[in-house]
């Protein structure tokens, strides 16, 4: 399993040439996954995803605040 994460202005998803998903500034997550990965590696990684610090702090040091704090 890969995840790669990157801080968006806006991102949408589109399936045969067709939207179904957007979002405005926020978080892209881009998941790849294999037919050996267990639920145990899912858990791992979103576990590891909501932890990642992206965004500055209220006194705007870069880096201090996870999504749940954003």
């Amino acid at each position: 399993m890969r995840i790669v994460i990157q801080r968006v202005k806006s991102a949408s998803v589109t399936v045969d040439q067709k939207q179904v998903s957007a979002i405005g500034p926020g978080t892209l997550a881009l998941v790849g996954l294999h037919h050996e990965d267990s639920e145990s590696d899912l858990q791992f990684c979103a576990s590891r995803l909501l932890k990642i610090k992206l965004w500055e702090n209220d006194n705007g040091a870069p880096w201090r605040q996870h999504i749940k704090q954003k």
